[in-house]
């Protein structure tokens, strides 16, 4: 493990960087512009560069949130620049590409999961819209194959959408009242987004997957659809075109998690850079990454 003050340093050992959005380059309302910087660095020195992200919608949804937060800093034609060359994968993706049978996934994948086991879904996101929603409402095949509703006694699995405030008790009470009611119904959980935490500008909030390990806890079956799992770094690659190709072994992963990131890229067998912020980082951390930078930058002197 070594402690690294730029992203330059290591350009000349790595051709594919995978970053992590949330938390590396945006942390929930703004854009971290000294990210968005190296990442302009490293396409101009011509390395394969695609965002991966725990993100429970589709890229489209997540490129708006990025394009919204740049124009606050006046950076929108920089960041555009920098998004039309980059591919973006989130955990929605893999998640539609298991319910939408004609999406074509990678070698590793295992057979659909979703269809045609569950056919009504109920959603722990209950008020306002969500873009998995919206995703999953534009196909024909959803559609006409899996329905929604909004009677749990109805579903046969359920869909967890919910983010809180850490300090929010009234909703950590409300979704505790709704996980007794999903596991007397017995209905597995599918959580489209694994990580425990995520930034939202100055605070903190419990994402789904906090969730749904709680979920798991109480004895419920819980599917999750993302990172640290190997089928999503797998499905990744193949939408990169990068699986197969001698690149890979020259891969590194970049991102703020010990448990999805880190641990990810363990997983399929590549370096990674955990960006700690400002986490006191030791030799005792398991998974240990490769290397450890405070805030992804680059520094070229």
């Amino acid at each position: 493990m070594e402690f690294i003050n730029s992203i330059a340093k290591i350009a000349p050992y790595y051709d594919m960087y995978i970053v992590d959005i949330y938390g590396v380059i945006y942390e929930g309302k703004n854009i971290i512009l000294q990210a968005a910087k190296a990442i302009e660095f490293l396409l101009s020195e011509k390395k394969k560069v695609f965002f991966l992200s725990n993100f429970p919608g589709p890229a489209s949804a997540i490129k708006a949130k990025l394009i919204t937060s740049a124009q606050s800093l006046n950076e929108t034609e920089f960041l555009a620049d920098i998004l039309e060359n980059i591919l973006i994968i989130t955990s929605g993706d893999f998640f539609i590409s298991k319910i939408i049978p004609e999406q074509k996934l990678g070698d590793n994948s295992e057979k659909l999961l979703i269809q045609p086991k569950y056919k009504s879904i109920f959603t722990s996101k209950v008020e306002g819209h969500h873009p998995l929603i919206e995703a999953l409402n534009k196909s024909n095949v959803i559609k006409h194959s899996i329905h929604y509703t909004t009677n749990i006694n109805k579903a046969d699995c359920f869909l967890m959408l919910t983010y809180a405030d850490v300090a929010e008790n009234k909703a950590a009470t409300m979704l505790d009242n709704m996980l007794r009611e999903a596991l007397e119904c017995n209905l597995p959980c599918l959580c489209p987004n694994p990580d425990i935490t995520a930034p939202n500008g100055d605070s903190v909030r419990y994402t789904p997957g906090f969730y749904a390990m709680r979920y798991k806890e109480m004895g419920g079956e819980v599917h999750m659809f993302g990172k640290p799992y190997a089928e999503f770094f797998h499905y990744a690659l193949a939408r990169s075109n990068s699986k197969n190709s001698h690149h890979t072994h020259r891969a590194i992963m970049i991102g703020d998690s010990i448990h999805n990131d880190i641990q990810g890229a363990h997983n399929i067998g590549i370096d990674s850079v955990l960006i700690a912020g400002n986490k006191v980082i030791t030799d005792q951390v398991d998974p240990r990454p490769t290397y450890v930078m405070s805030t992804l930058q680059c520094s070229t002197l």
